[in-house]
């Protein structure tokens, strides 16, 4: 007992002096959300459809955070390209299969670095070796 006479605050898993403590919380938490997970998804589709604009923003800024990729805005990256040596503009390059941030390189090399890597995963560099040389040959 206490001075007032009342029995002391104990949560249900037994600390003493509070309602609830940090695992009372986060079950709470939990709970909540399992019960209103409908209507919470519901909410979120409908300011989605209402600030589409504002959505993709935070999508794809969530989605370049989560992959270690650099914010693309504001002041633009000028530099040197570690592929052709150009001084110009720089963009961030990914890789496509784990979607991990590279390195900055110029849109130019960036986009032929695209189109190369689409070529050797479809297994046409071969063809495209064979056909320059055909023509090579010709002139």
């Amino acid at each position: 007992m206490n001075k007032a006479g009342r029995k002391p605050k104990r949560c249900p898993h037994g600390v003493l002096g509070v309602n609830s403590c940090h695992e009372c919380t986060k079950a709470r938490g939990r709970r909540w959300y399992a019960d209103n997970k409908e209507t919470i998804l519901a909410g979120m589709a409908i300011w989605r459809a209402n600030n589409l604009e504002r959505a993709r923003e935070l999508s794809r800024k969530s989605f370049r955070k989560l992959n270690g990729m650099p914010e693309v805005g504001g002041k633009k990256k000028i530099g040197r390209c570690p592929l052709c040596g150009n001084k110009c503009t720089l963009v961030p390059d990914h890789d496509h299969e784990i979607m991990k941030f590279r390195a900055w390189i110029c849109g130019i090399c960036n986009r032929a670095l695209g189109v190369y890597e689409k070529i050797l995963k479809d297994g046409r560099l071969e063809k495209f070796e064979a056909y320059l040389k055909k023509y090579r040959r010709s002139r």
